[in-house]
């Protein structure tokens, strides 16, 4: 769920391959870079607003996560 605070679960359709995953703070510093997984640990974040982009071999995904 989002709000989210120590880990997230990522579901996508099974069509689609992620290769990595970004991770950026509110004022778009890199935070961390990881291959796919479904689970994700983030308690390393600072709360607050943080965007995710997930890379595909067709482009890019935005998200956005909100760590209480």
């Amino acid at each position: 769920p989002n709000p989210a605070n120590s880990e997230i679960f990522i579901q996508k359709p099974v069509d689609l391959q992620i290769k990595n995953i970004k991770i950026f703070d509110i004022i778009g510093r890199l935070v961390k870079e990881s291959p796919f997984q479904e689970y994700l640990n983030i308690e390393f974040l600072a709360p607050g607003l943080h965007f995710l982009i997930f890379e595909t071999e067709t482009g890019s995904i935005p998200k956005r996560l909100l760590k209480q």
